[in-house]
């Protein structure tokens, strides 16, 4: 007895790849939306309520979406200490792969060892500057004095990273941060080009005002400016003396991204309206 099997042929519809879920690394290291900005606010100003940051502060403002003001003060603009402007004094930035944040002077970083919380928002601005939280984390300082490399070495080697000092950009693929002066020449040798590639690469450029002339520290001339005009920063044209030693930190992302540019501009057209 035989039997006769008749073929069926079936389609088989093709897979589809899963898609890629995105982490939350994903977004705080690299813009991906608005997102990105409240996380890596949170994650830069966690434990951190206070700031030591007496003297001469330049404020710096966020231009694009991809910036955001990290610390705002209530400075005051007059001598008797009537009139105040609200500014932001710390601001960031992410730039392709990489990420950048403006310090208002370069001093503060001489507060770091007096200062508990000040020391908290150093470490969590350099681990998000870095896109990692360990040590020997390779650093380099670029462009400053002799007396601020001693200084910003030594508290540097306290949270354990690996730091050098240079006057020349050079191997730069061998640093996870550049700490540079406002005062730098980006137009010299190229280092305008070396630094947006850097911080587009990956890297994590920290920027400091530092007075154009030392001698004249009211000069306002910022020549870094260029750089972060690339990733929607400036430093603003005034300095504010701040009588006070310790700025109380937010921690309110709504409340500091008031002070980006866009929202002022927002805010101005809905009084126009």
């Amino acid at each position: 007895m035989g039997c006769s099997a008749s073929t069926q042929t079936s389609k088989v519809a093709a897979s589809k790849a899963p898609k890629s879920r995105q982490t939350t690394e994903d977004f705080l290291y690299t813009y991906v939306d608005e997102k990105s900005l409240r996380l890596a606010y949170d994650f830069i100003l966690k434990d951190c309520n206070l700031l030591l940051c007496n003297g001469t502060l330049v404020p710096s403002i966020c231009l694009t979406e991809k910036s955001f003001p990290v610390i705002n003060a209530r400075l005051p603009v007059d001598e008797e200490g009537e009139t105040f402007i609200n500014l932001p004094i710390v601001t960031a930035a992410f730039g392709n792969k990489g990420r950048v944040i403006c310090f208002p002077h370069g001093e503060i970083i001489c507060g770091i060892p007096a200062h508990q919380m000040t020391a908290k928002f150093f470490e969590n601005a350099l681990a998000w500057l870095g896109h990692q939280r360990s040590a020997m984390t390779p650093v380099l300082l670029f462009g400053f004095n002799q007396q601020f490399n001693v200084t910003a070495k030594d508290i540097l080697h306290h949270f354990g990273f690996f730091v050098e000092t240079s006057q020349k950009l050079t191997n730069l693929n061998t640093y996870r941060i550049i700490f540079v002066p406002s005062s730098i020449d980006v137009h010299n040798s190229n280092i305008y080009s070396k630094l947006i590639d850097f911080v587009e690469g990956g890297g994590g450029l920290a920027v400091f005002h530092w007075p154009f002339d030392e001698d004249n520290p009211m000069n306002l001339t910022f020549p870094i400016n260029p750089v972060l005009f690339h990733f929607g920063l400036s430093y603003t044209f005034c300095s504010i003396t701040v009588s006070e030693d310790q700025i109380e930190v937010t921690r309110n992302f709504e409340s500091a991204y008031a002070l980006h540019f866009h929202s002022i501009i927002n805010q101005f057209k809905e009084y126009l309206q």
